[in-house]
């Protein structure tokens, strides 16, 4: 005994497949604005022996020194934009993503510069040198352990932003 197969037209096709899109779309759009921040996941990449900047400054930089609440905040009321921008403006930090997960949690990614160098100037404020060129401020949380660079050579490197 065969069972027969069931002929469906186009157009009831079609129906049922824009039927599918659009129940997707407000789906994904009714679960985008109803999510709330659970919680705040750092990764520092290439830390190793290089901690100028810990998972309590990003979450510093990113909450404006805890002036902008992003714990239990919706997703649609958080700037991911600005939080980054405000991570790349830090001397230290070289590159920075954040985005959310599907369970609620922010997690920002953060690669750190890291110091080759450092200028001993007799005149002008002391600095590292990035293994990009950056000229880094500094720091008086931690001190790389690096080449150190002095005398008329200091001269030719260009003047610190800071």
């Amino acid at each position: 005994m065969k069972l027969k197969k069931l002929h469906i037209s186009k157009g009831v096709k079609v129906v049922l497949f824009s039927a599918c899109v659009l129940a997707a779309i407000g789906f994904a759009e009714r679960s985008e604005t109803g999510d709330v921040c659970l919680d705040i996941i750092v990764k520092i990449g290439n830390q190793y022996e290089n901690y100028f900047v810990d998972e309590q400054d990003v979450i510093q930089l990113i909450t404006n020194n805890s002036q902008r609440i992003v714990h239990g905040a919706h997703f649609s009321d958080l700037d991911l934009k600005d939080m980054e921008n405000r991570l790349q403006e830090e001397y230290f930090i070289g590159d920075a993503e954040i985005y959310k997960d599907l369970k609620g949690n922010l997690l920002v990614q953060v690669e750190l510069q890291r110091p080759m160098a450092r200028i001993i100037r007799t005149d002008g404020p002391h600095a590292y040198v990035a293994e990009d060129g950056t000229i880094l401020p500094v720091s008086e949380k931690f001190t790389a352990r690096t080449i150190l660079i002095s005398g008329k050579v200091t001269e030719l490197l260009k003047e610190p932003l800071w």
